[in-house]
């Protein structure tokens, strides 16, 4: 680890310096003096070792609940495991990893997929989008298919209780639209996609069939180090209805 050190008052300046200006790539101003960072480094290395020995051996007993003998049973109790994880992490925010053989980790957003989901959500956008320019936001029609497409997302979230367990295609979505909008006109079915996107929105693949949601915690490509807010849409409540 490379410190780099300063003389502070009262120091001798033959002796090397007492306060740290830098370590371990950090900046320090005003500078700090060495026994604090001494210190803290001693705390959190103490503490550091009790947790990884106490994960080492929850783990250990975890992997024994496991089904040794059984593919399919070893699987299940693995899906079963991660929509637990799954549901602590969009209940509480709190994402809680388990590693495995070859550092593979269980819970969905504990797999360092982000990038991968990011990937596909811009593969998705450049097949399914740019053929046709997304409604105008000074559209009226424009809100009004964002809002149906909104409040069959709400109400799926009632339906399931988790976001992870939503499932919706450009076609289910264009069905509420024209459930909701009766003057909708089949020339908007092509906007769509680009407008939700355009909004927002996130293209991903479920079960081998194109899906959209808003952007948002248990969403695909959701990084809460990035973006810590929820798209609006999650904050609506759909039983309330604006007149225009």
């Amino acid at each position: 680890m490379n410190w780099k050190t300063i003389h502070g008052e009262g120091d001798n300046p033959l002796l090397p310096g007492t306060h740290v200006i830098e370590a371990y790539g950090i900046a320090f101003d005003p500078p700090v003096n060495m026994a604090e960072i001494s210190e803290v480094i001693q705390q959190i290395g103490a503490q550091a070792r009790i947790y990884v020995s106490d994960c080492i051996k929850i783990n250990k007993k975890l992997r024994k609940a496991l089904p040794g003998d059984n593919p399919q049973l070893r699987l299940l109790a693995t899906k079963v495991l991660e929509q637990i994880l799954d549901a602590h992490r969009e209940k509480t925010g709190e994402t809680i990893m388990i590693l495995r053989v070859n550092d593979k980790k269980l819970s969905k957003e504990s797999r360092n997929i982000p990038n991968e989901e990011c990937e596909t959500h811009k593969k998705l956008v450049a097949k399914y989008c740019g053929d046709e320019k997304p409604m105008q936001a000074d559209d009226l029609n424009c809100a009004l298919v964002i809002t149906a497409c909104e409040d069959r997302v709400l109400l799926e979230e009632s339906r399931v209780k988790m976001r992870t367990k939503i499932s919706l295609t450009p076609n289910a979505l264009w069905e509420a639209v024209r459930t909701n909008v009766k003057h909708a006109e089949d020339s908007w079915r092509p906007k769509l996609i680009d407008t939700l996107v355009a909004n927002g929105w996130v293209l991903f693949m479920n079960d081998g069939k194109v899906n959209l949601l808003p952007y948002g915690r248990g969403v695909p490509a959701y990084n809460k180090k990035l973006h810590a807010a929820d798209h609006p849409a999650w904050a609506r409540n759909p039983a309330i209805k604006w007149e225009v």
